[in-house]
């Protein structure tokens, strides 16, 4: 939460509107609905944080194991080619 700031201060106005509604100092619905709403907002965030950094891993994997298996040909003269790996 902390290194996402905006996300940080939804997260503290949904702290301050749920005490502000269970205290009673606003009307119970409308109180609610903006809590509801702002409690949403920081869980779908987080989804879809968590979704993007796994599918991050999933490529980089598939990145650095398409790497292992990468072969060059090296142009010799007269065309006459020799496989080489590149790491």
């Amino acid at each position: 939460m902390i290194k996402n700031p905006v996300m940080a201060l939804v997260w503290l106005g949904t702290l301050i509107t749920l005490i502000a509604t269970v205290a009673g100092w606003t009307d119970f619905t409308f109180g609610f609905i903006v809590t509801l709403l702002l409690l949403l907002t920081v869980l779908f965030s987080n989804y879809a944080e968590a979704v993007a950094e796994a599918r991050g891993r999933g490529q980089a994997a598939s990145l650095r194991q398409a790497r292992q298996n990468l072969m060059a040909s090296e142009l010799l003269v007269l065309f006459k080619s020799k496989i080489i790996s590149l790491f």
